[in-house]
């Protein structure tokens, strides 16, 4: 499944970032929407999850960014924007698990290091955004297991947005741990709301005098500001 111009570098090896050949897009689509159906059904039955704000996605480009709280955030998130899909980014070294790798590139997924930053792959990415729209990164860098305290942004998601020119959505995960007998024990899932919140558009941070770095940290405090408010919005409405 061949068909992209551009690799990661690493200690194992050259790594693709994409494949865009026909064969891969079919492979991708089947396996997919196979999927998202069972997660669609888990999300229902074992989270109760609710969706709100999907009015928000009515764009044809954005980058999307969110807390990362669940192992399952991807596949919470596919469902959230579903039938719209994303590329999503993680870490290289999941790619190098054999067959995790493949499956998960199936699903969206693309592989970043801190060696390889946004910028020596902005070609693939504005051709990925180009086929599907949406590329989604966790800003946050790594997984707070239920923590619902947004943690520090990185910069790369904000200045892709100002290099493409496109809207950041902000997306916030929700958790709230149920309790069993006065306890919360790790077994019980946690009910989740996905809240979509309106875009927010480069163009509209810091003065006309402002340079790039100015921007892009005046957008990303705001993307992040953003999550948090709805967290705590929305935790008091979760029962």
């Amino acid at each position: 499944m061949e068909g992209t111009d551009r690799e990661v570098s690493g200690n194992a090896g050259a790594m693709k970032v994409f494949y865009f050949s026909p064969a891969f897009k079919l492979a991708s689509f089947f396996v997919y929407h196979l999927t998202l159906f069972f997660v669609i059904v888990h999300d229902w039955l074992a989270f109760g999850m609710r969706i709100k704000g999907r009015r928000n996605l009515r764009i044809r480009k954005a980058i999307l960014v969110s807390n990362h709280t669940l192992y399952l955030d991807p596949g919470i998130l596919s469902h959230a924007i579903a039938p719209r899909r994303a590329y999503y980014s993680a870490m290289e070294s999941t790619f190098r698990i054999r067959y995790l790798g493949m499956f998960i590139r199936l699903l969206g997924a693309f592989p970043l290091t801190d060696k390889d930053p946004l910028l020596h792959i902005i070609k693939q990415l504005k051709r990925a955004m180009d086929e599907r729209g949406f590329v989604h990164v966790f800003a946050e860098h790594d997984l707070a297991h239920f923590n619902q305290r947004v943690n520090e942004f990185k910069d790369g998601a904000f200045f892709l947005a100002l290099l493409l020119d496109v809207p950041v959505i902000p997306i916030a995960i929700v958790v709230k741990r149920r309790k069993w007998r006065g306890k919360t024990p790790a077994w019980l899932p946690p009910r989740v709301t996905v809240a979509i919140e309106p875009p927010l558009y480069p163009e509209n941070f810091g003065g006309p005098d402002s340079g790039k770095r100015e921007k892009i940290t005046a957008l990303r405090e705001k993307t992040r500001e953003v999550i948090q408010g709805a967290i705590e919005r929305e935790q008091e409405k979760i029962l």
